[in-house]
């Protein structure tokens, strides 16, 4: 053997040398033989752990002083990444090594390796229908905004100037709403509701129980759950996006129907911003999290648009409403962003094609177009070596 027949490994970020490696697995079963029988029952307890056998060489004058670095990161307490060539990647103890030094200068070392696949501690958890909590906390905090809206706002015995306001402020948040709404049920009933509204004016604007309409028109599709995840996605998008875009609230002045005219414009701003976090928080019930900082993202983004409602809001029944819908939405992202794959950073050494990293990391040539995509690679035959790649774990 000469050290160009040697490949690179890894593990703990220290290199090491290799020039074939052995993987054992197979599964855990009890044969059960009964008296009197010719078969046995052979009851299956689930997969062994997965051992690789790895003899690891370092070459060079100052080969013990590598050799000794790389044993302490095996003596290092936890698992860690186990990068072997012709193998994926891997989370692994070192469960034993035997290390062997050659007496002529020092310079070649060669040390047998055990290493065992680690896994998360998991322990039996009852199961939780996060997701569905979330959708019915979300509900909740739609009747409340409704109900809060109702509290406050009111047409009754306003001069022409202040129903005026009010219809104007109407078309700019049903304005807002249908330019920025693409995920809906039906696009056509959606459009003609939308222009039905905008010309209701003064008698029969008046006449608009506006918070149902409004409600009516963000969420759109009413109990629905929305099964597919991309969907789904694109719908928070658009809810984030009303409660960023919904108008800022003004002062309200001292003068009785002055006052009254700035309740009832800064009341559908409210509303507005409510609802939409009510069902930014429902659409994020069936999105899929791509990963585990996917997850995350979703989670801070919901969380973020319910606590800037919870900030202005002056009811208490929907600042409760609200609260609970935000525990269930902290919930609900933290269990399943724990169950999703994991996000890591990966730098190759040598440039390899997207496929080849595909199979390493995940046994699976689907996984190229994500490494592709999230990398924003314009070669798939050649992942850049030295840069750090986004990559899904299993």
């Amino acid at each position: 053997m000469e050290a160009k027949d040697l490949q690179p490994a890894s593990f703990r970020n220290v290199r090491f040398l290799v020039d074939s490696s052995e993987r054992k697995g197979g599964r855990r079963a009890v044969v059960h033989e009964y008296p009197q029988r010719d078969e046995s029952y052979v009851e299956d307890l689930g997969r062994k752990a997965r051992t690789f056998s790895v003899r690891a060489y370092f070459v060079g004058a100052d080969a013990k002083e590598q050799s000794e670095a790389f044993l302490a990161a095996c003596e290092e307490k936890g698992p860690a990444r186990l990068e072997l060539p012709w193998r994926t990647s891997l989370m692994a103890v070192c469960t034993e090594f035997s290390e062997g030094v050659s007496l002529k200068e020092w310079r070649f070392v060669a040390v047998d390796l055990t290493f065992v696949q680690a896994g998360e501690a998991q322990f039996p958890m009852p199961s939780q229908a996060t997701p569905e909590k979330v959708v019915e906390k979300s509900r909740s905090a739609v009747d409340a905004a409704r109900e809060a809206f109702d509290k406050v706002y009111s047409l009754a015995k306003l001069a022409s100037w202040a129903l005026e306001a009010a219809e104007t402020q109407k078309n700019k948040i049903i304005g807002l709403v249908s330019g920025t709404r693409k995920v809906v049920a039906n696009a056509a009933r959606f459009t003609r509701r939308v222009s039905q509204l905008l010309d209701a004016s003064g008698a029969e604007f008046a006449a608009l129980d506006l918070a149902q309409e409004v409600e009516g028109l963000v969420s759109d599709l009413g109990d629905v759950r929305l099964r597919d995840s991309d969907l789904a996605r694109r719908r928070l998008e658009e809810m984030l996006g009303l409660v960023e875009d919904s108008p800022e609230n003004g002062s309200e002045p001292a003068a009785p129907a002055a006052k009254q005219s700035a309740r009832n414009v800064n009341a559908q701003n409210d509303l507005l911003r409510a609802l939409a976090a009510a069902e930014a928080a429902r659409s994020s019930a069936d999105v899929t999290p791509e990963s585990d900082a996917d997850a995350a993202r979703l989670r801070e983004l919901v969380l973020a648009v319910i606590d800037q409602v919870l900030d202005t809001t002056e009811d208490d029944d929907l600042f409760a409403a609200l609260s609970d819908l935000r525990a269930a939405v902290a919930r609900d992202l933290s269990a399943r962003g724990r169950l999703a794959p994991r996000l890591r950073s990966v730098t190759l050494q040598q440039s390899v094609p997207a496929l080849v990293l595909a199979w390493r990391e995940q046994e699976s040539l689907e996984a190229e177009a994500d490494i592709i995509a999230r990398n924003g690679i314009a070669h798939p035959g050649f992942l850049p070596a030295g840069a750090a790649l986004e990559v899904l774990g299993g």
